[in-house]
């Protein structure tokens, strides 16, 4: 029943970051990137998470008693929260689907290997180490296969009948250039809790707080640190482009509303994804690691699709699309596996 009860509540946490990008659709083609996103960046990284504190004992004595090492969190928090904005300009330029094909794709291939080779170098020649390498392997291979299909979509047709094949094409050359860069700064915030367990232990260890629960006073300063990176980017954005007179426009309030409810899924996800592994036992993080990030690509794209961004694209690139996205989760998979081992 535990099991059942864990996926679930994962499952949950899936369609919530699956989710949370949908509303900046709805926000409307005048309203500024920097605008809609700046909002959000402050609510999820900076307003709503410390809220979780009520849920911790000793937060404040596991920081200073961790001593520098806090600062791990912060300084991969701020990278993370780099490769969020980055995410953020590839779901406007290529669209949710195609988005949460590459980006989540890019986290599993690279977050297991700093950590691996940096803090566990004795596991690279031991079988778990040879499924991490395959499950890598695996998930780079779906990964090539989501930018093939974004290439062969791009060529085959476009929502615009009289729009520029060429620059189609050079729109989605950069597209794919800042999806990789997103997922390689996203999966900093893995990096945040391999370099932060002395943290993760004090907070559950000498404070006796469940996992879930544990895990705030580390997700707390990773946060603050994205949050502060990615705010930052969009005040400098609101500056050069002056933008700051559209928090004046009519209509702004609506969009503190749709940022506000992205930030409500996208920290709903980690909240049921803390809830969930804590009833999946001694396979909670292998397992609800696989069930999240299988949920959130196949949530993201069957938005995508239903919100027509995949409307006159050539069959081979569906197909091309679907492929890459199987291996996706068929790496995520044997990943999950290897934790297991």
């Amino acid at each position: 029943m535990d099991t059942l009860i864990g996926i679930g509540l994962v499952g949950i946490g899936a369609i919530c970051g699956g989710l949370f990008a949908l509303p900046s659709k709805f926000a409307g083609d005048d309203t500024p990137w920097e605008k809609l996103w700046g909002f959000f960046f402050l609510f999820a990284a900076l307003a709503i998470p410390p809220l979780g504190l009520l849920l911790v004992k000793g937060a404040w004595q596991s920081w200073w008693a961790a001593g520098a090492v806090v600062l791990f969190p912060i300084i991969f928090g701020a990278l993370w929260g780099s490769g969020s904005a980055a995410a953020a300009v590839a779901y406007k330029l290529i669209g949710i689907s195609l988005g949460f094909a590459i980006i989540p794709g890019v986290q599993v291939v690279v977050g297991p290997l700093v950590p691996m080779f940096v803090q566990h170098p004795e596991t690279i020649l031991t079988p778990q180490g040879g499924v991490v390498m395959l499950g890598i392997a695996i998930g780079l291979g779906g990964v090539v296969m989501c930018g093939r299909a974004g290439v062969l979509r791009s060529r085959g047709g476009t929502n615009d009948p009289g729009g520029d094949a060429t620059d189609d094409g050079r729109v989605m050359a950069r597209a794919l250039l800042v999806c990789l860069l997103a997922g390689v700064l996203c999966a900093c915030l893995n990096f945040a809790f391999s370099f932060g367990e002395p943290l993760l232990a004090a907070s559950r260890d000498r404070y006796r707080n469940p996992p879930a629960a544990a895990t705030i006073a580390v997700w707390v300063p990773a946060l603050f640190g994205g949050g502060l990176a990615a705010c930052g980017y969009c005040v400098y954005l609101l500056t050069r482009n002056r933008t700051w007179a559209s928090l004046r426009r009519p209509g702004t309030g609506r969009v503190v509303l749709l940022a506000l409810l992205m930030a409500l899924l996208h920290d709903g996800a980690l909240f049921f994804y803390g809830l969930g592994t804590r009833y999946l036992g001694k396979l909670g993080t292998s397992v609800g690691f696989a069930v999240l990030f299988c949920g959130m690509m196949l949530v993201g794209n069957i938005a995508g699709f239903a919100t027509g961004e995949w409307k006159g694209a050539s069959a081979a690139s569906r197909r091309t699309i679907m492929l890459g996205i199987t291996g996706l989760v068929l790496a995520i998979c044997t990943l999950a596996y290897a934790n297991t081992l």
